[in-house]
């Protein structure tokens, strides 16, 4: 099992002002929407949780200015288009849920009596 990726499939039901505002972000950008969403989601956890760096995933000390692991600066500036869907109020129950799931997930695979 050692050098395995575990991966698992997450469908959520998103809300339609959320989904159209991504989907024409993406397109305006040239990126894949899969790309949006993953930056929306690195934007919030660096909102919820101090010290993490939105860009290797590393959560540092409080007091650190600069990632401990990648050394890009611990900002909590916003991508300009991308910090509206963070801040569309479907993306955080989207979010919440997912997050849910996948606890759930890894409590059911890895925690088994």
């Amino acid at each position: 099992m050692a050098g395995q990726t575990r991966t698992k499939t997450i469908s959520a039901r998103v809300p339609l002002d959320l989904a159209l505002m991504t989907h024409s972000l993406a397109e305006n950008k040239q990126r894949p929407v899969t790309d949006i969403v993953v930056s929306a989601l690195y934007m919030y956890l660096a909102s919820e949780i101090v010290g993490f760096c939105r860009y290797c995933c590393e959560v540092n000390e409080d007091s650190s200015a600069f990632c401990q692991r990648c050394g890009r600066p611990l900002t909590r500036e916003e991508e300009g288009e991308i910090s509206q869907i963070v801040a569309d109020p479907g993306f955080e129950r989207l979010i919440r849920r997912i997050m849910q799931e996948e606890f759930q997930y890894c409590f059911e695979t890895y925690h088994k009596p």
